[in-house]
């Protein structure tokens, strides 16, 4: 009996497969994604020391660019996991490509994974090696400069408690607001980005003129309803992204080679 839904063989020669034909893309994605790094990290170095060396007591044990560029990442790596995120169908964008893409021998479910770990999971680790190569380079370059300075790597890792509590939603703020993308690139194969990007800002815009009506009972709570809200929160994120995610999966499983002009 064959299994029509997965098979780790058939998986695995799909995903080299789909890795050979992407790869030219992926490399040129990686070198602007690096650039932009680069500028990032150079730019905020130059701007947080000159600034350092006007202050009258800088801190001798805090590295001044080190916020900057914790919130500078952060951005980069929001907007490029959209971006990423709305290639999982980009091949599929013409009537050639989506046949070539539906009639390859693959289950749904595993052509619709492999996109994903190529897309989602492979952009997140892609970024982090050029955000600590980058990294490294200003380092690199700045400590032996500006010994003065107490230049050193941005950690992704929270060190206060504050920053461990917050950490959690950031990430699944992340993957819900990323799953839309890879929820528009299935329903909008020609411009997933752009078409995705206009639905999000017009929900968004209705989600925060309903949130200003209602928001009057969630002020002023105390610790322990904030902690619940704040758990509520998260759980809502986390389902509502697994929920996109199953969507697209569904959309993909249906989708019909047709190609609209």
């Amino acid at each position: 009996m064959t299994n029509d839904f997965f098979t780790s063989r058939r998986f695995r020669a799909y995903f080299r497969k789909l890795l050979t034909e992407h790869w030219r893309t992926i490399c040129v994605a990686t070198a602007i994604l690096l650039g932009i790094m680069l500028v990032a990290e150079i730019w905020t170095a130059l701007s947080s020391y000159s600034y350092y060396f006007s202050l009258e007591n800088p801190e001798s044990n805090y590295d001044p660019a080190r916020e900057t560029l914790f919130f500078t990442g952060a951005l980069i790596f929001l907007v490029g996991g959209c971006i990423s995120s709305s290639r999982l169908f980009t091949d599929g964008q013409r009537k050639a490509g989506r046949i070539h893409v539906l009639t390859t021998p693959v289950s749904p479910f595993e052509s619709w994974l492999a996109r994903w770990l190529l897309y989602v999971v492979g952009y997140i680790v892609v970024f982090f090696a050029c955000f600590y190569l980058a990294d490294l380079v200003r380092v690199a370059i700045f400590a032996p400069l500006l010994p003065k300075v107490p230049v050193s790597f941005v950690s992704i890792i929270p060190k206060s408690i504050s920053d461990r509590e917050t950490y959690p939603t950031m990430w699944f703020f992340y993957f819900f607001f990323t799953s839309w993308f890879v929820l528009g690139s299935f329903f909008f194969p020609k411009r997933p980005l752009l078409a995705t990007s206009i639905c999000i800002f017009i929900i968004g815009m209705l989600f925060f003129f309903v949130l200003l009506g209602v928001m009057d009972p969630f002020i002023n709570l105390s610790d322990r309803q904030s902690a619940l809200l704040k758990t509520i929160a998260n759980l809502w994120l986390i389902l509502h992204g697994l929920l996109n995610w199953w969507l697209s999966y569904q959309r993909y499983k249906e989708m019909e080679i047709i190609d609209h002009h």
